[in-house]
């Protein structure tokens, strides 16, 4: 067997777990193997969703202070296994029937490959179908300029190579960052550069604990994007001298919103009245120049 799929599972989630290891029941290749890093659930509480799977399957011990410090134990897990693919899907998902089959052919030809997404409610109702095609137009491959002022490739819809596993290993990223995908897909494509695979999806279901998909245009939620795009900025400094300017200039305009009652308030008019743009996540926010452009600053 030369295929993972892998998921990390945690108190929160086990509510969506039952769905999501249905859902790979119907895979139509089943020949993979399940790893879940545990990340704080009681393992007989796992057990008793597992009885009806029809692959293989590994629990691993994977208890964490943070989301990053989890991913990075993991990836250095991984690394030490004898697989070829390694297909991620988070736990909150569901898939196209034929996502492992898709994947592991283009895997074949891409060391990084990342599909289809649509995004769906609870009842997996799609609320925006082919986010990535509509964004990406004919494109097919994403590299470390495309996604600078917003993240492209999550890991729900993320597979890569052996090669890539191993250098995600040695990947340092600080336990405080929120949004890991980020980072690490950025470190990676610094050398690299993404395929987009249309021929199957991933179903990114909305839900309250949708980290990227933050909802509203209150001033809380808008200065909640600033920061996230600072605090992930700043790990990403060693790879362009971009990445450091835009922090600087980010945190002047933050301060500004911050400090100014004026500028507060046109920030807080601007933005409220802008539709809400769930793909590509942080969009709201694109960069610096726009917002100084659009604030008159």
């Amino acid at each position: 067997m030369d295929t993972v799929f892998v998921t990390f599972i945690y108190p929160e989630a086990l509510k969506f777990f039952e769905a999501f290891l249905s859902n790979l029941n119907n895979q139509s290749d089943k020949n993979f193997k399940l790893l879940i890093f545990n990340d704080g659930c009681n393992e007989t509480q796992i057990g008793n969703f597992l009885k009806d799977c029809q692959y293989e399957m590994e629990i691993i011990d994977n208890n964490c202070n943070s989301i990053a410090e989890n991913r990075m134990k993991a990836f250095k897990y991984l690394s030490k296994q004898p697989f070829k693919n390694f297909i991620f899907g988070d736990i909150d998902d569901t898939f196209a029937e034929n996502r492992v089959e898709v994947i592991k052919e283009a895997l074949k030809v891409h060391d990084i490959v990342f599909n289809e997404l649509h995004l769906c409610d609870k009842d997996l109702k799609i609320i925006q179908e082919k986010m990535i095609s509509s964004y990406l137009g004919s494109k097919l491959y994403v590299s470390l300029d495309m996604i600078k002022e917003q993240n492209l490739i999550g890991f729900s819809h993320l597979s890569i190579s052996k090669i890539i596993i191993d250098k995600l290993s040695n990947i340092k990223c600080d336990s405080s960052v929120k949004v890991v995908d980020w980072v690490v897909i950025s470190k990676i494509l610094k050398e690299h550069v993404a395929f987009f695979e249309n021929r199957t999806y991933t179903n990114y279901v909305f839900h309250g604990e949708n980290l990227a998909l933050y909802d509203g245009n209150s001033l809380e939620n808008l200065l909640f994007l600033i920061n996230i795009k600072i605090s992930t900025y700043l790990q990403l400094i060693e790879l362009d001298n971009w990445y450091e300017n835009e922090i600087n200039e980010l945190s002047k305009i933050k301060n500004l919103i911050e400090s100014d009652e004026d500028i507060k308030q046109q920030f807080i008019s601007f933005y409220s009245l802008k539709k809400r743009v769930h793909y590509p996540w942080w969009a709201q926010i694109k960069n610096s120049e726009e917002m100084k452009n659009e604030l008159c600053i």
